[in-house]
């Protein structure tokens, strides 16, 4: 991936701060890009060319892109392990070098319990917080789990204490924290392998009645996370909004992309 200090000296982009609905194109195709789409980019109403080939995505594509209806160009090529049908609405100009139309790889990881009281099922594809499903977890949980192969996860159940005790997908190399799920959203559609693990944790207040979340099992994923990747990345889109006197290259920090990666959008100087 193109280095910062590269970017930086060879960038001619103008910023832009871009709302929803006034980014028209998004430019991310060969960025070394990891993981799965998220479900917000739905959201970019005014989208009408999506750029997101030559990278490693995987997971399935979002049904909310069915809704961005002034899409005329998306580009998905040369993700081998894009999978699963193509939702209802989108007009995929290239699926060579996909799996799309394929089914996803089903159960091929299991779980084993690292640290903390939580459990693993009798054949290790599914984690349940302490005490589920009978009772609430406990205050003051610690739990992790490692990975061993791939495969996409779903969430049976998710039910916990809201901003405080969240169920965390982790980078073994670093420990950063690629998904964080809380309340009763927990993973559908996202893709793990034996890079990553996860980690439990509550407060000493709240309990609730847990979440069992599987590997490769339970209902058809359709909402997918985001995944940051594991290092800063350009952001190109094409805004509707004024643009600036004065040439700027920043980068759009990986912190910027768990929920909203339109918020620091750059556009192509005109």
């Amino acid at each position: 991936m193109t280095s910062a200090t590269t970017i930086e000296q060879t960038s001619s982009y103008q910023q832009c701060i871009a709302t929803p609905d006034s980014c028209t194109n998004l430019h991310l195709h060969s960025n070394s890009l990891t993981g799965t789409l998220p479900t917000e980019l739905g959201e970019l109403t005014r989208m009408s060319a999506m750029y997101l080939h030559s990278n490693s995505l995987t997971g399935t594509l979002p049904t909310e892109l069915g809704e961005l209806t002034r899409m005329s160009a998306m580009e998905v090529h040369n993700n081998p392990r894009l999978c699963g049908d193509i939702p209802p609405n989108i007009t995929v100009d290239n699926t060579s070098s996909t799996s799309l139309g394929q089914s996803c790889p089903g159960a091929s990881a299991v779980f084993t319990l690292t640290l903390g009281d939580c459990t693993v099922s009798s054949d290790s594809t599914c984690i349940d917080s302490t005490n589920y499903p009978t009772g609430n977890y406990n205050n003051n949980e610690l739990c992790t789990w490692s990975i061993t192969g791939s495969g996409v996860l779903s969430t049976r159940h998710m039910d916990t204490e809201s901003s405080y005790d969240p169920l965390e997908i982790l980078l073994v190399s670093d420990s950063s924290t690629v998904h964080s799920y809380d309340g009763m959203s927990g993973p559908n559609g996202v893709y793990v392998d034996d890079t990553n693990y996860m980690r439990f944790t509550s407060d000493g207040s709240v309990t609730m009645a847990g979440f069992q979340i599987c590997v490769g099992t339970g209902p058809t994923p359709q909402a997918l996370s985001p995944i940051p990747p594991s290092d800063a990345v350009l952001l190109l889109c094409a805004c509707l909004t004024p643009l600036p006197a004065a040439p700027t290259s920043t980068l759009l920090e990986e912190s910027a992309w768990p929920s909203l990666p339109w918020h620091a959008c750059h556009i192509q100087e005109y």
